[in-house]
């Protein structure tokens, strides 16, 4: 199956997923349609709705991340791009959906979707910490490689922040 055709399927069942979960005419806003699950006498803080647009969007930003390894290849230092690349694009892209998602009023469950799903599978922290491990040739190369990568990614954040408020044109 192409990445194309898997993209489509999974573009035609958020499709679905959204209209189902959101209530016609509630507003701007929208409002989930059923309570809050209750799981042994206690009020669940994740209901179903949410954990499966959390899991689709997971799903997605996987595939794109797959994606991206897959076409750098399997070399030490490829691989060790296209994870630092992932990271401070997945980043930039948090920044820029987090003031996004803040500044329109969208369905509450668009945020858990884009930046916990979508960008969460996209960007990874456990193939950061064993692509160190597996790749690093010595304790410099480690060292330097956690440093590029934690910095650009904390510098990447408030960029798309930046970025997002330069496009609507707020200071």
């Amino acid at each position: 199956m192409s990445i194309r055709r898997l993209a489509l399927i999974l573009r035609a069942c958020l499709n679905v997923l959204m209209r189902r979960l959101i209530v016609p005419g509630a507003g701007a806003k929208g409002q989930i349609r059923a309570q809050r699950p209750r799981v042994s006498g206690v009020t669940s803080r994740f209901p179903p709705r949410v954990l499966g647009a959390i899991a689709l969007g997971g799903v997605m930003g996987s595939l794109a991340r797959f994606a991206i390894a897959q076409a750098f290849g399997t070399d030490r230092l490829p691989i060790l791009a296209a994870t630092l690349i992932v990271n401070v694009v997945g980043a930039f892209a948090i920044g820029f959906v987090f003031s996004y998602v803040r500044s329109r009023n969208s369905s509450p469950l668009l945020q858990p979707f884009l930046i916990t799903g979508v960008l969460g599978g996209f960007t990874t922290f456990s193939a950061f910490a064993a692509e160190i491990v597996v790749t690093s040739d010595g304790a410099f190369t480690m060292v330097g490689y956690i440093a590029i990568t934690l910095t650009a990614g904390l510098l990447a954040v408030p960029l798309g922040v930046r970025a997002f408020r330069a496009t609507v044109g707020k200071p």
